[in-house]
Parts: C-alpha cells; structure tokens; sequence
C-alpha cells in the first residue's frame, strides 16, 4: 500500500521544481502572518478565535513543511538539470534511485503537508 502512494503520489510530486515549494512555502507563511495581524488588531476574546489562531499555527507547519522539501529536492534537481535529461522516464528513474531509501520520509512529508493545508483551510472556516 505504502509503495503504490510513493509511486503514484510522491514520485510526481518529486518532480516539482523545488522553487516552487519554496513560493508556496512564502505564500502560506505569508497567509498566516496576516491572518494573526488580523486576529491580534481585533478586540474579540480569544476563546471566540481560537480556530483561527490553530489555523495560522498550521499554514506556518506547512510553510516550514514546503522548504524542507524544497531543499531536500533541489539535489537530484540539479543533477538532472546538469545532466540535461529531459526523457521523463529516466528522471523518475533518478528520483526514484535517489529517493528509494527513504520512501517513508517522503510519504511522512507530503501527508502532513496535505494535512496541514487542508486542517488549517478547514479552521479558518469553522
């Protein structure tokens, strides 16, 4: 089961440029900045914000989420990039050689970011 979501999930999301889990991770950072901004210029009691503020604790997770992947991707990127490949099988071939020992680590990332974003979505609505 593991190795069907790291095949079909996480070997494309791999794939990804790193630079842009590294606009996303300023985009969610940013979003949580301004959400507290907002909460702390108010003058509703905490209790009546208290999703809220669980939702900006979440965008900052997926935030610091989305930049260890960025720089934990930006390797087998560059040696693709250097190598010129541009056949998509062998890119995932290199991906997948370079990734496979750690197969769980991948699965754990992406997971808690998918979570992270859609809990923190889910606060910021309730």
């Amino acid at each position: 089961m593991l190795e069907k979501i790291y095949i079909k999930a996480c070997i494309p999301l791999l794939q990804i440029n790193s630079n842009f889990y590294a606009f996303i991770s300023g985009i969610l950072v940013s979003l949580s900045t301004n959400i507290f901004t907002s909460l702390s210029l108010s003058d509703f009691d905490l209790k009546t914000q208290k999703f809220p503020y669980l939702s900006t604790i979440l965008f900052i997770i997926a935030g610091a989420l989305c930049m260890v992947i960025s720089s934990k991707v930006v390797n087998f990127q560059s040696y693709i990039f250097s190598r010129q490949i541009t056949d998509i099988k062998e890119k995932i071939e290199i991906i997948s050689d370079a990734t496979k020992s750690q197969k769980m680590m991948w699965i754990t990332f992406f997971s808690l970011l998918l979570l992270s974003i859609i809990a923190g979505f889910v606060m910021l609505v309730i």
